[in-house]
């Protein structure tokens, strides 16, 4: 409500105190003079004037207390407060605050940082450092390995020129016989394998076939320390002479068996008992792949109660170069161990290499071909 119908209503209310005043005084007895005469020109007698306190108290206070506060505290406050306050605070900052600073941080740095350093540094080192050392070094390998291997008589003579010092020969040797041993294995062989082992020797054994199954471990031994084993028959009887060419096949071919559970090879090599030979001997041997080895220097060892130092001396005295040494294990030949020092250190002296068999063969030359005897190998 204005300052127009404030006032406006305040006008009203004293018109209306006056209007009222004015009929009270007419109309109230009580206040009106006492009219002395009949007519209204006659004096008038004051009255009692106690009655007009009362109407003056009860009319003024209560119409102006109640009309003016209500309706100026009621409706100004309410209308101004909520309307504005609410509309400004919401509105404005929320909008400003999250659209501006998301933008601009996240889209400019990424894009910059990881498109240039990556593509710069891994291209151009890789591909310089990889392809130009390993084409460089591959070369040398290839022209080591084209030389052809030796043959098998070049690696025996390249072997011993390159050690015949070690063996104590005063000068490099230059002749060569094989050494032999027939009738074994036994229960004494490891003793002479120890024996050819301290003088660096390998040799040939002619083993016989009985022998081999009732001693599995020397024959073993004779193979692992890498000496030869070839054909002595299955056992002492001699096969020379008229001897059917089935038993003696059957006596070949079970000493073999023997010899090959062993080395698992094929046997190349025999030597007959007491080196007793005949046509059917011969035939077997060309059958079953035999080269037959004889004899042509005798130690003699086998004879009763011939000493160590005879048998060596039997040796030495008839050394030749391609000669074939026959000696027997201490089985069948007692004293041949003692005599293997003085026996080997006298052929180095008269400059003999010492060696198997085969390994003389190849050194000479020398395919050995079955069903043929050879004494000596030149």
């Amino acid at each position: 409500m204005g300052k127009v119908t404030f006032y406006g209503l305040l006008l009203l209310a004293l018109a209306a105190l006056v209007f009222f005043g004015m009929v009270g005084c007419s109309d109230n007895p009580g206040n009106a003079g006492t009219v002395v005469g009949g007519d209204s020109t006659g004096v008038v007698i004051p009255g009692d004037t106690t009655g007009t306190p009362p109407d003056t108290a009860v009319i003024n206070p209560p119409d102006t207390s109640i009309i003016n506060p209500p309706d100026t505290s009621v409706i100004n406050p309410p209308d101004t407060s909520i309307i504005n306050p609410p509309d400004t605070a919401v509105i404005n900052p929320p909008d400003t605050t999250v659209i501006n600073p998301p933008d601009t941080s996240v889209i400019n740095p990424p894009d910059t940082a990881v498109i240039n350093p990556p593509d710069t540094s891994v291209i151009n080192p890789p591909d310089t450092s990889v392809i130009n050392p390993p084409d460089t070094t591959t070369t040398p390998p290839d022209t080591s390995v084209i030389p052809p291997p030796m043959t098998p008589r070049d690696s025996l003579l390249n072997y011993i020129d390159r050690n015949w010092q070690l063996y104590g020969y005063a000068s490099k040797p230059t002749k060569y016989a094989a050494l032999t041993f027939d009738d074994g294995p036994g229960s004494q062989t490891g003793s002479l394998l120890s024996a050819l082992e301290s003088k660096k020797v390998k040799a040939t054994f002619f083993l016989i076939g009985q022998n081999i199954r009732g001693n599995q471990s020397q024959a073993k031994a004779i193979h692992d320390a890498g000496h030869e084993l070839a054909n002595h028959s299955d056992g002492y009887s001699g096969l020379g002479g008229s001897t059917a060419a089935n038993t003696i096949s059957a006596s070949l071919t079970a000493a073999t068996t023997a010899i090959k559970g062993i080395t698992g090879k094929d046997v190349k090599l025999f030597r007959a008992p007491s080196v007793e030979y005949g046509s059917n001997l011969t035939a077997v041997c060309t059958q079953q792949g035999l080269a037959i080895i004889g004899v042509s220097i005798w130690s003699q060892d086998y004879q009763s109660g011939i000493t160590s130092s005879a048998i060596a001396n039997n040796v030495l005295n008839n050394a030749a170069d391609g000669g074939i040494i026959n000696c027997h294990e201490p089985n069948t030949a007692p004293n041949t161990v003692a005599a293997i020092p003085a026996m080997i250190d006298g052929l180095r002296q008269k400059g003999f290499w010492i060696c198997t068999v085969s390994d003389l063969a190849a050194i000479k030359g020398r395919t050995l071909q079955a069903g043929v005897r050879y004494d000596t190998i030149q």
